[in-house]
């Protein structure tokens, strides 16, 4: 989990002047009063948003489209930091190919610009559920919003997290323009933890609207001329001495899309499972070398067998639920060289050998110096 990115970004937002999409879930989050569900303000699939922070001339601007059926997203951005201004767009296909257009990206940092809306947006929804629990709903005409929470926020996606502290403070108003059109203008004040323990406080703005489009977010004969694609997944980073485990994006190297049709295309290709085989079975604990403290945890998930692939370190693993469920055998993502073996094939090529350490699907994880 990549959050020292997002404090990067969040400290750049707030400080310096300041979905319904999978996350991945870690053991025991579902039962922590601090991690918010913005599942009832999730319906709209479309919403500005323009940010900053009290006191500051710098801001971001998002215009972000969603179709929750083919996981598309579409956000047109726009920041201002320090006099000077980014825009562009960033968007997501089928939940597995990001493209960006006419903004620029830092290297090694390119999810950032798709973390940074997405998790400003899901804050805005798990705030607002927590004034308005049954969703948009209860709001009617025009309200007034005056809330203290001693419970804090946090709030993710598969590559980054943030945290809000308690106590925070919302204030500001909430208006119902029409049946699909909410807009809001609020402040959402908090602390901010300091070594000399001075009860210091950042203002968050956040303004705009929600509403629902008409349209679809793509359209399978879109042409991709002018953007560019990056594929979204776990990935690896070795160094000499150790190797860093990552969520992020990574350009593609090929010209392999014409259309939005041509990611969709490859995407069904890629979501194959394979063909299960009763002769072997892969339940249990598997890495690169068994006596690494993190590593594949494979297990039977639902009826048809196929297996659950997440991953695992100290802090827990991955959520079953919300990973790709495969075969193994016969899926272009894996080599199978025998029932102990099993080599990964990533999108870019690269190949990377797993052996099966234990049958225990949840064994004892732990940094050894």
């Amino acid at each position: 989990m990549r959050s020292h990115s997002v404090c990067r970004i969040i400290s750049i937002l707030i400080i310096s002047a300041f979905l319904l999409f999978p996350v991945a879930t870690w053991a025991g989050h579902d039962k922590d009063p601090e991690c918010g569900d913005p599942t009832a303000w999730a319906r709209f699939t479309s919403v500005v948003l323009k940010q900053s922070s009290l006191g500051s001339t710098d801001s971001a601007v998002w215009k972000a489209s969603f179709d929750h059926q083919t996981n598309d997203i579409l956000i047109e951005t726009d920041i201002s930091n320090s006099g000077t201004s980014n825009k562009g767009f960033i968007a997501m296909v089928g939940g597995r190919i990001m493209l960006s257009k006419g903004i620029k990206l830092d290297p090694g940092y390119e999810i950032d610009s798709l973390d940074a809306p997405v998790l400003s947006i899901k804050l805005l929804m798990i705030v607002l559920s927590r004034v308005f629990p049954n969703g948009p709903t209860e709001v009617v005409g025009s309200i007034a919003i005056d809330k203290n929470d001693k419970t804090g926020i946090k709030y993710a996606t598969p590559s980054a997290s943030g945290y809000i502290p308690a106590p925070w403070l919302v204030k500001g108003n909430i208006a119902k323009a029409s049946e699909n059109n909410l807009t809001f203008d609020l402040a959402l004040t908090f602390p901010i933890e300091q070594r000399n323990k001075n009860d210091q406080k950042y203002t968050l703005l956040m303004a705009g609207e929600f509403s629902m489009l008409n349209h679809a977010v793509f359209l399978d004969s879109q042409s991709l001329n002018g953007w560019t694609t990056y594929g979204l997944g776990p990935r690896q980073i070795k160094q000499p001495k150790s190797t860093i485990l990552d969520y992020g994006a990574t350009p593609s190297m090929e010209e392999t899309y014409k259309t939005i049709g041509d990611i969709r295309a490859l995407i069904a290709a890629e979501n194959h499972p394979g063909y299960r085989d009763t002769t072997k079975d892969f339940t249990g604990f598997w890495k690169e070398k068994c006596d690494q403290a993190f590593g594949l945890q494979i297990m039977h998930y639902g009826n048809e067998g196929k297996y659950s692939v997440v991953f695992c370190g100290p802090g827990g693993c991955g959520e079953p639920s919300e990973s790709r469920l495969t075969f193994i055998t016969e899926d272009k993502h894996w080599e199978v060289i025998n029932e102990d073996k099993l080599i990964q094939i990533g999108r870019s090529g690269d190949r990377d050998t797993y052996i099966r350490c234990t049958k225990e699907t949840n064994p004892v994880l732990k940094y050894t110096k």
